[in-house]
């Protein structure tokens, strides 16, 4: 799939973008409630930052985790997929979380590791 117009998804957004509107919508209603949960439940545990905008916080990780998908950008010659999203969710992990949530994010990132 290294030709974007021969990719599915550029298909389908060109011959059916009502389709593919609608797809996108129900993806990110899907992973938008997935992570407002995940930040509450955060919050409440003080894993991560008082003061962060959970409705933010969510549209950024949405915008990042579907931009790092641009083969233009992250490469799969550069990039392995699992590493990228690895890197990504590390990244913004290390943005919103808390001394508490850091320790235990090192803890886990070290356990992965071994």
């Amino acid at each position: 799939m290294h030709n974007e117009k021969a990719s599915p998804w550029y298909q389908l957004q060109k011959y059916y973008p009502s389709i593919y509107g609608n797809i996108k919508k129900r993806q990110f209603s899907f992973m938008q409630n997935c992570v407002v949960e995940n930040l509450n439940k955060g919050l409440d545990l003080d894993l991560y930052r008082q003061n962060i905008d959970v409705q933010f916080v969510a549209r950024i990780y949405f915008n990042g985790i579907t931009g790092i998908k641009d083969e233009d950008l992250f490469p799969t010659s550069m990039f392995n997929g699992k590493s990228l999203y690895e890197m990504y969710l590390e990244y913004h992990l290390r943005g919103i979380v808390t001394p508490y949530g850091r320790t235990i994010l090192n803890q886990l990132i070290q356990s992965n590791q071994d």
